[in-house]
């Protein structure tokens, strides 16, 4: 196997969304480890992408230069967009709108995490997340026929590890984890045989600050798959039997999930020889471990 030597990068002016959320804090902390300037923009911290003067805010701190828009602000929620379709269009959507209007305006390239969730299940079903997020897909597409503008797509499978947050509506192998640690009851919507090819944190913040650093090489008009492929595929019963937690319960299957999701990584490992690094069972131990410390404060 050819060795990779992965491009170090430093001092560009990077805008990341979504800077608080549990990809965000991974890649900001990394960027700026590299000297990067790195501008924040999170709804968490008050400042929202969506909102005119916040934004105008941001980029006048970056002195009229932007080299790099990363853009992570969403929803990460399915459930709640179903609950919520109106917020998940507000939150996914138009973030992501405003991101093409600000890359156009800055002649600056966008790197836009997307999800597995724009495939629609066998029904032919999509979340309102996943609308969103296909919808986002494509006008940066359009943006880049009709503006120029300059991007890359990814499509994660699950992305876990130390720092999520999870919750029954989201991170579920976080969610899981918390349970346990906290003796929780768990709700399994469906047979809990839904499966994914799980990624590890530093597996998906690595291919992200390669991509920043060798932009030109992976831009191209078509999304990436990006999961931890075959190796790393999980279901949900079988993440319990792993964690030792049988404090669960099954519910209503939801609308629109997919029942299986293994990732081929052939097009974005041809670019510069990115794979997935952590096996599931020694990321999942970091993430236990991490939580345990947590919990322990």
């Amino acid at each position: 196997m050819v060795k990779i030597k992965w491009k170090l990068i430093n001092k560009m002016n990077i805008l990341v969304t979504g800077s608080s959320g549990f990809v965000g804090k991974h890649l900001v902390n990394e960027l700026k480890n590299k000297g990067n300037f790195v501008v924040k923009i999170d709804k968490k911290d008050g400042l929202n992408v969506n909102n005119e003067r916040d934004l105008n805010q941001v980029v006048d701190s970056l002195n009229g230069k932007l080299e790099m828009i990363v853009h992570l602000a969403s929803n990460c929620s399915t459930q709640k967009s179903l609950d919520n379709p109106e917020e998940d269009f507000h939150d996914t959507l138009e973030t992501t709108f405003h991101m093409c209007e600000l890359a156009r305006k800055l002649k600056a390239p966008v790197l836009y995490t997307s999800t597995c969730k724009i495939h629609p299940n066998k029904e032919g079903v999509r979340t309102p997340y996943g609308i969103s997020k296909y919808v986002g897909e494509l006008y940066l597409q359009e943006y880049n026929k009709v503006y120029g503008v300059k991007f890359i797509i990814n499509r994660p499978s699950t992305i876990y590890g130390p720092g999520q947050e999870g919750s029954p509506e989201s991170g579920w192998l976080a969610w899981f984890i918390k349970a346990k640690t906290e003796n929780l009851p768990i709700k399994i919507f469906g047979d809990g045989k839904q499966s994914r090819d799980i990624l590890f944190i530093s597996d998906y913040v690595r291919l992200l600050v390669d991509q920043i650093g060798n932009f030109k090489q992976y831009a191209r008009f078509k999304p990436y798959e990006v999961g931890g492929g075959e190796d790393n595929e999980i279901n949900l019963l079988e993440g319990l039997k792993f964690l030792d937690y049988n404090n669960y319960n099954f519910g209503k299957e939801r609308i629109g999930d997919l029942k299986r999701v293994v990732t081929d990584n052939t097009e974005i490992s041809k670019v510069r020889g990115w794979r997935p690094l952590v096996e599931w069972q020694d990321g999942l131990k970091q993430t236990i471990k991490n939580y345990q410390n947590l919990f322990k404060k």
